[in-house]
């Protein structure tokens, strides 16, 4: 969901069931993680993660 406003730059990635609140600004080569939600009036300026969704493993 995308509120009015937004702007969006190039090279986005905007995960599934990803909120963008009304104003928000996502500078280029960002990525959103599936699920978060972006407070009114943010500016992206670096990945957000979900903790939920993150796959890292542990290995030797």
């Amino acid at each position: 969901l995308i509120g009015s406003g937004c702007n969006i730059e190039h090279d986005t990635v905007i995960g599934p069931h990803a909120v963008l609140k009304g104003g928000v600004v996502v500078h280029s080569g960002t990525r959103l993680w599936p699920e978060v939600i972006i407070p009114e009036g943010t500016i992206v300026k670096e990945h957000v993660l979900n903790e939920d969704f993150d796959t890292r493993t542990e290995g030797s």
